[in-house]
């Protein structure tokens, strides 16, 4: 059953995340899935996903002068950690529309790690740290990015 009229929103920074799904813009959102930054709370079941793309990355990104920071190596994983999470929601059909909500640092490793698919279903993306507000908080803050429609652009 596909949920192309579902809209997941993914508020995050290094620390964390939290996915939540709507339908109408204007109704109450629900929490889909909490995943954290260091694996240490909830399992999501996407810590074993064989060798990681962005660490092989992360070995282009070392060389000249530029050292492997332990907190950028941490988002680049927490990065990737979360995409799988959002591809599962893909491959489920569980949403057709996702708002990303981060730190800039945060979103650009984000965006590396998404597939085409993911991507092509981000309607907005917002370069701000919202990850403690309250659900109702975060909908007026975003209530002007998220797009009004319900309907999937072609």
């Amino acid at each position: 059953m596909s949920q192309s009229n579902i809209s997941w929103v993914v508020v995050g920074d290094a620390s964390g995340a939290r996915i939540f799904k709507y339908d109408m813009k204007n109704e109450p959102w629900k929490l889909v899935e909490t995943v954290a930054g260091d694996g240490s709370t909830k399992d999501t079941g996407t810590r074993d996903f064989g060798t990681k793309a962005s660490e092989h990355k992360g070995a282009l990104h070392a060389h000249g002068e530029r050292k492997n920071d332990p907190k950028e190596t941490a988002e680049r994983r927490f990065a990737h950690q979360l995409s799988h999470v959002l591809e599962r929601g893909l491959t489920e059909k569980a949403f057709g529309r996702l708002v990303l909500v981060a730190q800039a640092r945060l979103l650009g490793e984000l965006r590396e790690n998404l597939s085409r698919g993911l991507l092509d279903k981000v309607v907005a993306e917002v370069s701000k740290d919202y990850v403690h507000l309250a659900p109702d908080e975060l909908r007026k803050q975003l209530s002007d990015v998220i797009p009004s429609d319900l309907t999937l652009r072609a």
